[in-house]
């Protein structure tokens, strides 16, 4: 009924993730229903990290990889003469 239902998950009526539950036990981790709500996003390490659609995230991905990767070479290839020297 609803009293066990509130009780058990402190909810007043019903959630659309109480019929995505494992019965009697605690309810389901986010990550574990994030495809079946719909979401196109990705969960990843258990739901800690968040990435958006594959497609949309290519783009982005390689930018972010190009602005990390790209001030460590020029730093690394104007102090390495240096460093070597001494």
């Amino acid at each position: 009924g609803s009293s066990s239902t509130s009780a058990r998950t402190g909810l007043v009526g019903s959630s659309p993730l109480l019929c995505l539950g494992r019965g009697d036990g605690p309810p389901p981790a986010v990550y574990e229903v994030w495809p079946q709500l719909g979401s196109r996003s990705r969960l990843r390490c258990r739901g800690r990290c968040v990435t958006g659609p594959a497609r949309a995230d290519c783009c982005y991905n390689f930018v972010g990889w190009l602005a990390l990767l790209l001030p460590a070479s020029v730093a690394l290839c104007q102090c390495s003469p240096i460093l070597l020297e001494r």
